[in-house]
């Protein structure tokens, strides 16, 4: 019997020896896969994975370990679990671990250039290209130095007609309509984004456009005043700008009165100017701010703005006012139009 018992305790098929063994396997194996640097670490290892398959019953997907800077010491080795082990689950690709996170890491911000480069020209944009343009829709896009050697639009265009502006282009297709529906008349859309100024280059590429609408890639602070006369414009859209709705952004907003002085004197006698929003407060500002410009009166009476479009037959929509309208929100519509070149007071 005491041989029976001696066999039982001290076979390598004991119930203490094949614990010892099945812990040895586990470690080599976190070992192998880099997941257990220090005894702690194989600890809370083990602890997460019973845990997990306590809580499920789907088996447990294959998980590696990376450590951060100062998990490698085994005195940090009793931190929390956030900042002792970053957990990410392993693709089959092993794709870096930023690109299998939840989080993006920080991306490259290019600064914006106003000021002249090497070759003397003035910059107002962006200094690098999303994407690869065409020759065709290269073509429609206006440099800032020819604006600047020439000044002349029509001479640019090739074309003779009245001169339109839009600001604040985005990638909406409402300039593009409207210069199919007057081809009489030359067309000009500023965006500063770069990614929606290339994107409407392609949509007016791709729906062959006639050669009186251009773009221009630049901030309207700064290329309204140098690069259009005064009196040149026969019209302006401000269509649905950014609202800046906080508190503390309310100095970013475009419709401010400084801004609107200028737009005012680039339109000549009589040239309608139409703002759409559909922020009540934005809308609220921008009253106040055309109230103080003299030569810019409205079009709509007594009313501040109206809820509908004054002139439906010419009304083109945007994508932002097909939006709001199927959500119900209102849309306020300024109608103006410049009497005389008064200056704010």
């Amino acid at each position: 019997m005491s041989s029976g018992m001696s066999n039982r305790i001290g076979s390598p098929g004991s119930a203490p020896d094949r614990k010892r063994s099945n812990s040895t396997a586990r470690n080599r194996a976190a070992t192998s896969r880099g997941t257990a640097d220090t005894p702690a670490a194989a600890g809370l290892e083990s602890t997460i994975r019973s845990r997990y398959l306590a809580s499920s019953f789907s088996p447990l997907p294959p998980f590696r370990r990376i450590p951060r800077p100062h998990a490698t010491s085994e005195a940090r080795s009793a931190l929390p679990l956030p900042r002792l082990i970053f957990w990410t689950q392993k693709n089959s690709d092993r794709q870096p671990f930023w690109r299998t996170c939840r989080w993006n890491p920080p991306r490259l911000r290019l600064p914006l250039s106003k000021g002249i480069d090497d070759s003397g020209e003035v910059i107002l944009t962006r200094l690098r290209r999303h994407q690869r343009l065409s020759d065709g829709e290269r073509s429609r896009e206006f440099k800032v130095q020819q604006l600047l050697d020439h000044g002349d639009w029509s001479q640019l265009f090739g074309l003779s007609g009245d001169l339109w502006l839009e600001i604040g282009t985005g990638k909406d297709t409402h300039i593009i309509d409207r210069a199919a529906r007057f081809d009489g008349d030359l067309h000009v859309g500023i965006e500063q984004c770069r990614k929606k100024f290339e994107m409407t280059l392609r949509k007016a590429e791709t729906l062959h456009c006639g050669a009186n609408l251009k773009f221009l890639h630049a901030d309207a602070f700064d290329a309204i005043d140098p690069l259009f006369a005064d009196n040149c414009l026969a019209g302006a859209f401000i269509l649905f700008p950014d609202p800046w709705p906080k508190t503390r952004h309310a100095r970013r907003r475009l419709l401010q009165s400084s801004f609107l002085t200028m737009v005012a004197r680039k339109l000549r006698p009589g040239a309608p100017l139409e703002i759409r929003t559909d922020d009540p407060s934005y809308a609220n500002q921008a009253l106040a701010s055309l109230e103080e410009i003299e030569s810019l009166v409205s079009r709509t009476g007594e009313d501040p703005w109206l809820y509908q479009p004054l002139d439906l037959e010419n009304h083109v929509e945007t994508l932002f006012e097909k939006r709001f309208l199927s959500k119900g929100q209102p849309i306020h519509h300024f109608y103006l139009q410049k009497t005389d070149d008064v200056a704010v007071s």
